[in-house]
């Protein structure tokens, strides 16, 4: 068995809720294997889980799928008819069965589940705060004028001619389905390989990727900030170090700025003095610490659905933020994921095809003001 006794807690744990631990310890490993920080093959958007990686993979899997559909078959009306999970013909007739299924699938979710509240993305975190809502809840965030009231020479028979607006406005943030679908191959389900670890880190890699797509196209969106003094389309360190001191001022709070390593090398490329800089550049690909004011690099990520593999975060753009609570952008996720379950078509009867569906938005909204620089 699959290390059931090390969840088990007397009295008080299901054997639902270990079967689902169990399955999460697999896909954390498989999180770590595929998409960590140092063993990314697609994009650097996870992070290293605590999990024992002293274990046998693949016989703590195949341990799993075994225990899996025990469970599964033990809550289901056909459970009493003689079906082996260790019987190839048997497991088929176990995953044509509805009952079987639904709790087949309850397991799965709740694994992307824990999956998705135990690690925030840490790239999105810089750039976004992050809100858990009910199904069909919203989150409101409240905007408030940063002006202050324009203080004018005045004598007692003069009246004041300036007359400061102050507004204060909220901003809902309601979350929209997002699906993808997915297929399962019942026959190597059958052979109790089915390497459910890495399945559930594919989607909830997938799900997460998107998710950081749709704050990466709103921070980097022009238009939000083109009409402020804090954009501007071309490089010049005068209104770079100009535009960092009026956030300084504007925000109460230190600047730093952020972009892809691409985008601090077209910067630094417009800088040419002194051969300290030059060896800088040789050595990092950019200028570190440019006027003072610190950077952070924001991870790529590509478009791995298309064999082009489109990168998706701007190159040619450097964001000012300031240091505080407040980010620019604000997402707001429901806090559960649903599955839908639809039968295998005449010419692929072995297949199981499902959709997950997780439901989140992306807003601009923000207390805090927030620069675009253009490089390159």
């Amino acid at each position: 068995m699959f290390n059931i006794s090390k969840y088990a807690i007397p009295n008080t744990e299901t054997e639902f809720s270990r079967i689902v631990e169990a399955g999460t310890d697999l896909a954390k490993i498989a999180m770590n294997s595929r998409y960590s920080e140092n063993n990314s093959q697609i994009i650097n958007l996870g992070t290293k889980y605590n999990v024992a990686t002293d274990i046998n993979y693949a016989k703590a899997n195949k341990e799993y799928n075994e225990d899996l559909y025990k469970y599964c078959l033990k809550t289901s009306p056909i459970r009493d008819i003689g079906l082996d999970v260790n019987n190839k013909a048997d497991v088929v007739q176990m995953f044509n069965d509805d009952s079987f299924l639904k709790k087949f699938f309850a397991v799965q979710t709740a694994i992307l589940n824990t999956i998705n509240s135990d690690n925030e993305v840490e790239e999105a975190i810089a750039l976004a705060n992050v809100s858990n809502v009910t199904m069909g809840d919203s989150a409101a965030f409240e905007i408030e004028s940063k002006s202050l009231f324009k203080v004018q020479d005045h004598s007692y028979d003069n009246n004041v001619s300036d007359e400061q607006k102050m507004f204060k406005s909220s901003i809902y943030v309601t979350p929209r389905l997002k699906a993808a679908k997915i297929s399962m191959d019942v026959q190597q389900a059958a052979m109790l390989n089915y390497d459910f670890g890495k399945q559930i880190a594919k989607i909830a890699m997938s799900f997460r990727t998107q998710m950081y797509n749709d704050i990466i196209d709103i921070i980097y969106t022009v238009a939000n900030v083109s009409a402020t003094p804090f954009y501007k389309a071309s490089f010049a360190k005068l209104t770079y170090v100009e535009v960092v001191d009026q956030l300084k001022a504007t925000n109460s709070a230190g600047v730093k700025a952020y972009g892809t390593r691409l985008a601090f090398v077209n910067m630094s490329d417009d800088i040419t003095s002194g051969f300290t800089t030059q060896d800088e550049v040789n050595r990092t690909g950019f200028i570190a610490n440019l006027y003072a004011t610190p950077y952070a690099l924001i991870d790529q990520a590509v478009d791995s659905t298309t064999s082009s593999y489109t990168t998706q975060v701007p190159n040619n753009r450097i964001l000012l933020l300031s240091d505080t609570g407040d980010k620019p952008v604000k997402l707001v996720r429901e806090d559960a994921m649903r599955v839908l379950v639809s039968d295998g078509t005449q010419s692929s009867i072995y297949k199981k095809t499902y959709t997950l569906i997780d439901s989140w938005k992306a807003a601009l909204a923000t207390q805090a003001h927030y620069g675009i620089i253009v490089v390159g």
